[in-house]
């Protein structure tokens, strides 16, 4: 919490059109060029098949975007978002993707700090908080690729997860948010809502139920914080099942109807690193799971 509460800090002096007290500058780790395997071979056909990736020197947040920055952004554009997040919980857990509730960004279930990841948004309102940034900054923000965040999410490491195997998930805990004991407890007690016989939950404690303040586990080799667990997080690439070779129109951000996420949240135990997920753009609430993080080039 120190690390963080040292290196998030308000940056001045980094535009001259912008008081920089007006937004908040996140702290960005330098990550190497480097090659590796992305995806696995095996029953999980979207990360199909194990393939060779390139991938440039790029930067990466060393955190998640949080409820402050957030709300540095909402404060001077008058950005506004409806009511439509579904952050409750049942025996059933959490709803479907196309569900409506009436939480948003800045009053939902799982707010309480404003150190932690910003939810209850969709990708629309992540491109907007980048263009605004970018306004203020002068820099070139961006959501990474998928082949950026598995990369930085490996940070050199070939394991089930990058802090090793783990296949007990005894050593989580130390690492991540996750469906753990904590977990178990404080839903089945308030809800009803148990991971036993469903989703299962690693064999530790996190002592968080719910979303936590970013920066508060043990980083991954790169120095980079909440990679896996916590809140899911949207990234910059298109959504196809599995990797076969698609057009650039296909890929086209702008035109294609699934973006990818990564990361896993609280709500999820452990996935290998190579687990990836799908938001559709248009027609699903804004999640009350999901969040961000900034990339740039070089």
């Amino acid at each position: 919490i120190h690390q963080f509460l040292t290196s998030f800090s308000i940056c001045f002096g980094a535009s001259t059109s912008s008081l920089a007290y007006e937004y908040i500058a996140p702290p960005m780790v330098n990550i190497p060029s480097g090659d590796f395997m992305m995806g696995a071979n095996g029953t999980d056909k979207a990360a199909a098949p194990m393939h060779p990736v390139s991938v440039e020197a790029f930067q990466l947040a060393k955190y998640p975007v949080t409820v402050a920055e957030f709300r540095k952004f909402t404060e001077d554009t008058g950005y506004t978002m409806k009511s439509s997040c579904k952050d409750n919980l049942s025996r059933s857990w959490l709803s479907s993707p196309d569900s409506v509730g009436s939480a948003n960004w800045d009053n939902n279930r799982y707010l309480k700090s404003e150190y932690q990841p910003v939810t209850c948004i969709n990708f629309k309102d992540t491109q907007a908080y980048i263009k605004w940034l970018n306004e203020k900054t002068g820099k070139s923000y961006r959501l990474a690729t998928e082949q950026e965040f598995e990369y930085a999410l490996k940070g050199n490491t070939v394991s089930r997860y990058f802090w090793g195997d783990d296949p007990d998930m005894t050593q989580a805990c130390q690492y991540g948010n996750f469906a753990d004991k904590t977990g178990e407890y404080f839903p089945a007690k308030e809800f009803g809502a148990s991971y036993v016989g469903f989703l299962g939950h690693a064999n530790c404690d996190d002592g968080e139920p719910y979303v936590a303040i970013v920066g508060l586990y043990r980083p991954n080799p790169f120095g980079l914080y909440d990679m896996m667990g916590n809140v899911l997080q949207f990234l910059g690439s298109c959504f196809y099942e599995g990797y076969e070779p698609r057009s650039s129109e296909e890929m086209d951000i702008d035109k294609c109807e699934f973006v990818s996420h990564r990361g896993g949240s609280w709500h999820y135990i452990p996935h290998p690193n190579s687990t990836r997920g799908s938001y559709k753009k248009e027609g699903w609430s804004a999640g009350a799971l999901f969040s961000f993080r900034l990339a740039e080039d070089g």
